[in-house]
């Protein structure tokens, strides 16, 4: 009877949601969520595209008058410009709950993700999704397919690789540095400003070759510190013809270093936690 009476029990548990299962259940919680005010996000979508056109109207112009910068062509700046717009759009997407993350701190919302039997990172990850930032997404997309048509290089499948590399580079470094933004609430409580120097920052920084700006003091901060250069500017010397170097082709894999290295310093800050309450 006992026996049979655990068998039983155990046949009536639920079974636990497989992680992408779940996190595709949050994901249609948010796109519900935004479809409740359907003309806010779309007014948002439009504003988040019209801020990006902006600065490529201001690219347009600068060729407009000076036809090359330092040697790169118009194209090749937009295929510059193109694949880290669609890079910081992806992470802004999917990690904004990183970006947003000192309001939970603040608030104590952070004690209740401590309390789910899932990893934090997921947790935090599941809490804010922006599709508003999609518009910034298609507008890189439709800017990519424009800067690939339009320029004189030939698509080999070494060049294919490079910028596959930097795209999902970019993507990587991005989104690591969303992560390291989060990590630093948990000593400060509130978020630091001057991490925007280097995501939004590195967005317009990053939408020329670095070595346009002339310093490569500059050039070695974003290799050896924040290796922005890694998932930017030395493929895209691979993919432009400027250098043969394999090291080159392959420099966006540093980022997931940079990664893990941020990883690790979300596990630290996690340990030294302490609840702010509400």
């Amino acid at each position: 009877m006992m026996r049979l009476f655990h068998k039983n029990s155990n046949q009536t548990q639920p079974k636990p949601y497989p992680p992408h299962r779940l996190y595709l259940r949050f994901v249609s919680m948010h796109i519900c969520t935004a479809m409740e005010y359907k003309s806010s996000f779309f007014m948002s979508l439009f504003g988040m595209t019209l801020t990006s056109a902006a600065s490529l109207a201001a690219i347009a112009v600068l060729f407009n008058r000076f036809h090359t910068v330092d040697g790169y062509t118009f194209s090749e700046v937009l295929l510059c410009y193109s694949t880290i717009l669609m890079a910081f759009s992806l992470s802004e997407i999917w990690l904004r709950g990183f970006d947003t993350f000192s309001g939970q701190v603040q608030s104590g919302g952070f004690d209740r993700l401590l309390l789910r039997p899932r990893s934090l990172l997921f947790s935090v990850l599941c809490t804010r999704i922006e599709f508003a930032r999609l518009g910034r997404f298609l507008l890189g997309v439709t800017v990519m397919i424009i800067a690939c048509t339009t320029t004189e290089l030939v698509w080999t499948p070494a060049r294919v690789t490079a910028y596959l590399l930097m795209l999902i580079g970019a993507t990587v470094f991005f989104c690591a540095l969303m992560i390291c933004h989060a990590a630093f609430c948990f000593f400060t409580v509130e978020g630091l400003e001057f991490m925007n120097i280097f995501t939004h920052g590195g967005k317009e920084l990053g939408s020329y070759p670095l070595d346009i700006y002339g310093s490569p003091a500059l050039i070695y901060f974003f290799t050896f510190l924040v290796p922005l250069a890694c998932a930017q500017y030395y493929p895209f010397l691979y993919l432009t013809d400027r250098s043969d170097s394999l090291l080159y082709l392959f420099s966006p894999l540093w980022t997931f270093v940079f990664l893990g290295a941020v990883l690790i310093f979300w596990r630290i800050g996690v340990k030294h936690y302490q609840s702010t309450g509400s």
